[in-house]
């Protein structure tokens, strides 16, 4: 009874404009293609029912993967919304937007053709801005990890106060289903640091240097679905959270993708 699982669904937001033309997005904004949206869509028929049965449902705090998250929720091409109508449903009300979702900030880069280096950015960032520019904010993995790491530790402890409850109220409980919806380096970092050891040998890890990215890493694509298991027992903590351990179910899912139709 002290032991239960909190799954976490890890999607991708839907293929952006930014996306479908090669470019560096970062912590920049960018609105969903019709393929993205319809790639929504299909997720979310793929999950049927088990759309309802999510205990939270966040997102970051970006248009592109709050409008996955109200898509997926959704579900079907007859339910598709033009992103514009004003108007929310009682599922888009449940989505909570978070900042440690966000996107690896990708500092020169950003806005740039993803062919070119980091170096050959930084130089064109200068001659455009000066010698004295600002610098857009760049992160390192281990700065991604630690805002996901505390997401994850708020959510695990929320789930642990709802199964002490639970338990009292003899409605026993023992899996919270969780959908987050974010962004690649963001996911591929959290699985790196969650279950890197339960990859597959042929996936590269590692941070990807300023690049973010490099040749044999995981491969996170628009709309893809990770499932992980976060295993707790609220009888052992570390610290002052419960323990937990993390195991891999299912890495990047695109079966619905064979489905998407554009709107």
């Amino acid at each position: 009874m002290n032991r239960f699982i909190v799954r976490i669904h890890l999607v991708r937001h839907g293929e952006t404009i930014a996306n479908r033309e090669g470019f560096v997005l970062g912590q920049r904004e960018s609105n969903l293609t019709e393929e993205g949206i319809a790639q929504a869509l299909s997720l979310g028929e793929l999950l049927g029912e088990r759309r309802s049965q999510f205990w939270r449902v966040f997102s970051s705090d970006y248009e592109r993967t709050q409008r996955t998250a109200r898509l997926v929720l959704r579900g079907g091409a007859g339910n598709c919304d033009d992103g514009n109508s004003g108007v929310m449903s009682a599922m888009d009300a449940t989505i909570v937007p978070d900042k440690r979702l966000r996107e690896r900030a990708k500092g020169v880069r950003e806005g740039r053709p993803k062919t070119i280096p980091y170096e050959d950015a930084l130089r064109l960032h200068l001659e455009e801005h000066g010698q004295n520019a600002e610098f857009p904010l760049l992160e390192s993995e281990a700065d991604v990890w630690n805002r996901v790491q505390n997401w994850i530790d708020e959510v695990v402890t929320d789930a642990s106060e709802n199964k002490r409850l639970s338990n009292s109220r003899k409605t026993r409980r023992d899996m919270y289903d969780v959908l987050a919806v974010s962004h690649s380096a963001t996911i591929r970092t959290a699985v790196n640091r969650l279950v890197g050891g339960q990859l597959p040998s042929s996936i590269v890890r590692g941070s990807g240097g300023k690049e973010g990215a490099a040749d044999g890493m995981l491969v996170v694509a628009n709309t893809s679905m990770t499932i992980i298991d976060i295993n707790v027992d609220i009888t052992s903590h570390s610290g002052n959270q419960p323990a937990w351990t993390a195991e891999l179910v299912e890495l990047t899912n695109t079966d619905h993708l064979q489905n998407a139709k554009k709107i």
